[in-house]
């Protein structure tokens, strides 16, 4: 079971030994989701689902739709939540098919950071700001697969990585390769090298939405 006192690497290792049990619920999931598909004429672009394995760990799944159908993994996103005492944090994840090329870990003072009105999340807390985040931030650009800069950037007196999205930037580091974001800052509010870094790598980021639109005129559906 996750508990709050566990390490990234801890998590990430408990994670692993719910890989089978939330593939073979995915595969069940996406059978009733195409009957469905097939005497529902319009679906909703995005669908949550949550999940709790035998092991009692808590995972949020988001299936994004390519079209009229479920037919295509590629913008199906997995989540383990892990109870701290200031919130969730957010741990990226796969099914068993998938391939994760960074191990991400969202700490809850970037979802603190992230909660404004003027990215309409005024009324979200929770799980719910999570989801808000995901659906508008999680995707970057699809041929790299990684967002991370690939550059160190100065910040409060050491030398972190940065995870450029959509209406942001996620700081943090890098423990045992894995990416773990500690706070949260708009474009407008990079100084120094940030900007230099920042600006290289934001129009490399698409929302979900922007991704769909690339991948329907490429597949043509």
């Amino acid at each position: 079971m996750i508990v709050s006192a566990m390490t990234p690497e801890e998590v990430y290792k408990e994670i692993e030994k719910d890989q089978p049990e939330l593939s073979d619920w995915w595969l069940k999931k996406r059978e009733m989701q195409i009957r469905i598909a097939k005497y529902t004429i319009k679906l909703p672009r995005s669908t949550w689902f949550e999940f709790e394995s035998k092991r009692r760990n808590r995972y949020l799944v988001i299936s994004i739709i390519m079209g009229r159908n479920y037919n295509n993994d590629g913008l199906t996103s997995m989540v383990a939540l892990q109870k701290m005492e200031r919130g969730w944090a957010v741990y990226f994840t796969r099914f068993l098919w998938q391939r994760i090329a960074t191990k991400e870990v969202i700490l809850p003072h970037v979802f603190d950071r992230y909660a404004d009105p003027d990215r309409g999340n005024v009324n979200k807390t929770g799980i719910e700001l999570i989801k808000h985040f995901i659906e508008r931030n999680a995707c970057g650009e699809p041929v790299k697969g990684d967002k991370l800069s690939g550059r160190s950037v100065r910040y409060k007196g050491r030398d972190n990585l940065c995870a450029c999205v959509k209406e942001g930037v996620l700081l943090g580091e890098m423990v045992n390769e894995i990416f773990v974001a500690h706070t949260f800052i708009t474009y407008d509010m990079a100084t120094g090298l940030q900007k230099e870094v920042f600006e290289q790598n934001k129009e490399k980021v698409l929302s979900h939405r922007e991704v769909l639109d690339k991948m329907k005129k490429i597949y043509d559906f």
